[in-house]
């Protein structure tokens, strides 16, 4: 009897050590400012929590890159005093419209991470891509990705881990998320892979890939408890294999691209996964590549479709209540995107491959997808501080309207009824009317007039002898105007530079006193000979003159600029004779 009474003793101090050192974990980890990130499911769905409230994603895919730049532009390679500037002023924006978290493809150091969660209250996902656009093995580029190779799989895993080991204690990580599009880029070949039917290749390259993946979920679990973990899939391409091989997953990461609808992707993942959805990606780009010209109604109605279902698939809704979320594929446009090295200042309008589902601009056999135009907001010019504006279009405040909606507190009609009743007549002329302010304010940044002068003159001129026997008559009145127009260019930031017109009304006859500036301008004659048959039949010359008076009335005066390259400068220079 005694040995059951002290066993249960025991029983009852393991319990209560076990519940006080769950409670130290969490003090410690709230003292650390570590917030605890669960998944939480019921009768009602799924939802993710932050200390144990629902928190909703309303995301954004994030990153900053300046015109003249591409994917190689390192923002946190600059000072601190411009990372700051560039951040206050990219997450003021989006903090306005109601962002909570943001995704980017860099990856962010942890001290800006925490920056932005504490002066703008947005979390962040940590996202390494795991040797999507391949890696260094061994110490070599490898271009393609070996998922089977032992040393790359060993290599992955060992410099995934370290990137979570250094974000677990860093406040303002909201999870993990590994890949993206992974499943698309198995184009690696190998004796093995190559031997198997045709068809099977790529099914059996990507169970290389999630039995990786899911080694690594597993091995940051147990590092850091506080955090969900997922991967980025190309839609839901592999979904059984997702199943069986990703038991360590806790959210379904995708990137989606069906248009106005995710059609029957909730009832799929509920189905086969049974595990929340977040998109990594999704949206609409905002160039209509039928109509050839911007078209910020057709994006924003995209988006507007978007997230309406996103609230309806959440938790509470009587639906399948597995969306937690998604993030907005872009926050600023890229200029870099078509050509990746080429154009870097030039915002093409080339469409790089076809989508049917998205209706506003597709037609049979022709690309309507443009990559330089998926921003909720244009890439602008530079601002005082040097920082690349971002102009807002009408997506960006559909969004917002739609941000400052809670899924969670509001009911569902409620939300709907919130949705239908967005003015998107008004917001469209709120955007059109950004659109027409930046265009007036870029086209005086390429060319700005800056200055000028205006001279006038009136000659009098004549001999001594016309005077003395013709008095006033004798003399010349010769009136003359000129003007200096000085204008500035720079048409990006490696080129700039000045220019001046001189424009001539009346030059004023100086000659053979002086011989001036402006003299282009003055009539000259021109005297031509024929050779005529006169009546008697002799051969006679006929001369003649022709006066042209109204001739090279504007001209450059002078000239300079600049181009500066990575290793060089070239400097341009021109000036008019000199006449004075």
């Amino acid at each position: 009897m005694s040995d059951v009474i002290l066993f249960a003793r025991l029983k009852k101090i393991s319990s209560i050590l076990a519940v006080a050192l769950a409670l130290f974990a969490t003090t410690v980890s709230q003292a650390q400012g570590i917030d605890k990130v669960t998944t939480h499911k019921d009768e009602n769905g799924w939802q993710l929590h932050v200390n144990g409230e629902p928190y909703y994603i309303k995301g954004m895919v994030w990153g900053y890159t300046p015109r003249n730049q591409n994917y190689t532009y390192n923002l946190w390679g600059e000072t601190d005093d411009f990372i700051r500037k560039v951040l206050d002023y990219d997450f003021g924006l989006m903090k306005a419209a109601g962002v909570n978290t943001i995704r980017s493809f860099t990856m962010i150091p942890s001290k800006w991470v925490t920056y932005i969660y504490r002066e703008h209250g947005i979390m962040t996902v940590i996202n390494p891509l795991m040797g999507r656009y391949g890696y260094t093995v061994g110490g070599k580029w490898v271009v393609f990705t070996d998922y089977s190779d032992p040393l790359t799989r060993a290599t992955l895993k060992k410099d995934t881990l370290e990137i979570f080991a250094q974000y677990k204690d860093t406040p303002g990580v909201l999870m993990f998320a590994l890949g993206n599009e992974s499943n698309y880029g198995l184009s690696w070949a190998s004796f093995e892979i190559e031997n198997l039917p045709e068809g099977e290749r790529y099914a059996a390259k990507a169970r290389y890939l999630y039995s990786l993946f899911n080694e690594v979920m597993k091995a940051g679990k147990s590092m850091d408890p506080n955090r969900p973990f997922s991967i980025v899939n190309g839609d839901i391409q592999y979904i059984d294999l997702i199943a069986e091989l990703c038991p360590d997953m806790d959210v379904l990461g995708s990137n989606v691209y069906r248009g106005t609808s995710f059609t029957s992707l909730w009832e799929e993942v509920d189905a086969k996964l049974d595990v929340p959805v977040v998109f990594y990606e999704f949206g609409s780009d905002a160039f209509n590549a039928r109509e050839f010209k911007e078209d910020q109604v057709a994006q924003a109605t995209v988006l507007r479709d978007q997230w309406r279902e996103m609230y309806n698939k959440a938790y509470g809704n009587g639906e399948e209540g597995n969306s937690i979320g998604g993030f907005v594929f872009e926050w600023r446009d890229e200029w870099w995107k078509y050509l990746q090295v080429e154009n870097l200042d030039i915002h093409d309008n080339n469409a790089s491959w076809s989508n049917q589902a998205y209706m506003f601009d597709w037609a049979p056999g022709k690309n309507n997808m443009n990559e330089e135009w998926f921003g909720v907001t244009a890439l602008g010019t530079p601002n005082a501080d040097g920082v690349y504006t971002a102009r807002p279009r009408m997506a960006y405040d559909v969004l917002s309207k739609i941000w400052h909606m809670d899924p969670y507190q509001m009911k569902k009609a409620a939300f709907n009824d919130g949705i239908d009743k967005i003015d998107m007549e008004l917001l469209e002329l709120k955007g059109q009317v950004r659109l027409l302010q930046s265009q007036s304010d870029e086209s005086r940044e390429i060319l700005r007039f800056t200055g000028g002068s205006l001279r006038a003159e009136y000659l009098t001129k004549g001999t001594g002898k016309d005077i003395d026997e013709r008095g006033e008559n004798g003399l010349e009145f010769s009136p003359g105007e000129m003007a200096f127009l000085d204008f500035a260019f720079e048409p990006s930031a490696k080129l700039d530079g000045q220019f001046t017109l001189n424009l001539l009304g009346d030059v004023a006859e100086k000659e053979p006193l002086e011989i001036a500036y402006g003299r282009r301008a003055l009539p000259i004659s021109v005297v031509t000979e024929d050779q005529v048959i006169t009546p008697d039949g002799l051969v006679a010359t006929d001369q003649t003159t022709t006066e042209f008076g109204d001739r090279e009335r504007i001209e450059f005066y002078d000239f300079s600029a600049t181009y500066r390259a990575e290793n060089f400068d070239v400097n341009a220079f021109y000036h008019v004779s000199r006449f004075h």
